[in-house]
Order: C-alpha cells, then sequence, then structure tokens
C-alpha cells in the first residue's frame, strides 16, 4: 500500500491536511517526508534550463575537489538530459572508480560541504537511511 493511499484513507485530502497532522502528531512524518511537506510549493516550480547548468557546474566542480579527481565523471541527467528547457530537480550522477564504503564518505563530504556553503538547505547523513524507510 503506498502512503497516500493510507494517508486518503485517513482522511487526509491536502498538503495542508497533512502539515495539520504532522504539526498535532510529531512523529507522524519521516524526515524526509517532512522535508518534502515543508518545501511542497517550492518543489512544484520548474527550474530554468540555465540554473540547472549553473547548479550542475558548482556541484561538479566541489564534487571534483571532495573526490580528489579532476576527472572524475560526473553527469547531468533526467530531464536536463532529454533536453528540457524546465526541469523539475537536478539529477546528478557520479561515477567514481572507489569502492562502495569510501563514496559513501566522499557523497556524505559531498553533500556536507555545500550544506556548509548554503547551497544545500535540507539533507543531513542520516537521511540516507531515511529515505529507505
Amino acid at each position: 500500500r503506498t502512503t497516500a493511499a493510507l494517508w486518503y484513507r485517513a482522511g487526509l485530502r491536502s498538503v495542508d491536511d497533512v502539515r495539520a497532522r504532522a504539526a498535532s502528531e510529531p512523529s507522524f512524518l519521516t524526515r524526509v517526508q517532512h522535508i518534502g511537506v515543508r518545501h511542497f510549493e517550492e518543489f512544484q516550480v520548474k527550474i530554468p534550463r540555465e540554473e540547472v547548468t549553473a547548479i550542475f557546474q558548482r556541484v561538479t566542480a566541489t564534487a571534483r575537489e571532495v573526490f580528489d579527481d579532476p576527472a572524475l565523471e560526473v553527469e547531468c541527467c533526467g530531464s536536463f538530459r532529454r533536453g528540457r528547457q524546465l526541469c523539475g530537480d537536478v539529477d546528478v550522477l557520479i561515477c567514481s572508480h572507489g569502492n562502495g564504503h569510501e563514496n559513501r564518505g566522499r557523497l556524505d563530504a559531498l553533500i556536507g560541504r555545500l550544506a556548509a556553503e548554503g547551497f544545500v538547505t535540507s539533507w543531513s547523513p542520516r537521511d540516507r537511511a531515511a529515505e529507505a524507510e
């Protein structure tokens, strides 16, 4: 069963209903759901291709520094790669030759650095576990 179906059966019909329930029951939402509800309206706004390009270039430069690899393969994927002029998000694929443990640490460092610079505003190392919920 989907979360949406469960919420619908519980009488929740709008984002405002979900926000009200979360306000009265703080443990109702997972951390990732909380971020989604908090930024719901912002997520509805499409991102111009030029802005996606700027975001991608910043992430690429920072990733190459954090991974200490100026030739690190970084690709912008999703709607950007399909040529859309407006995108719903920025999908970035990073291809490293490190092992899983090394890459997890480097990705955490990358996100941590982007967050410290104010570039990423809603993320923490715990999100990886929360996303699996």
